[in-house]
């Protein structure tokens, strides 16, 4: 799938999604490195951990309705958590995202891959 801003621009593509309690959990520990734009959708879910990450990420904490509340940077062996978050949009490194603000609010297709 790919995430988009309000406004239409695309922040990342493609982002797997995690809907199960197992993928969710799992995520991204034991990969080797996430490609510039490139992430993993985490639902039902206020916190991340970075525990076996062998690289840090970016971290769009997200209400239900979709609207950022937080933008964070998760190193490995850290756990980062955000108040009323429902979706945690976790990005490689090298994404840009020095434009979305808290507030905002992202959208993107229901396709799973």
């Amino acid at each position: 799938m790919r995430i988009c801003h309000e406004n239409g621009d695309v922040i990342a593509g493609p982002v797997a999604w995690a809907r199960t309690p197992w993928h969710r959990f799992w995520g991204l520990m034991g990969t080797q490195s996430l490609p510039a734009g490139q992430g993993l959708l985490l639902e039902r879910t206020n916190a991340v951990h970075g525990f076996f990450m062998r690289y840090p990420l970016h971290l769009v904490f997200l209400s239900r309705q979709r609207d950022v509340l937080k933008i964070a940077w998760l190193k490995p062996w850290r756990v980062q958590i955000a108040r009323g978050a429902y979706w945690v949009l976790e990005l490689s490194p090298g994404t840009d995202i020095q434009g979305l603000r808290p507030g905002e609010r992202l959208s993107w297709d229901e396709w799973v891959e």
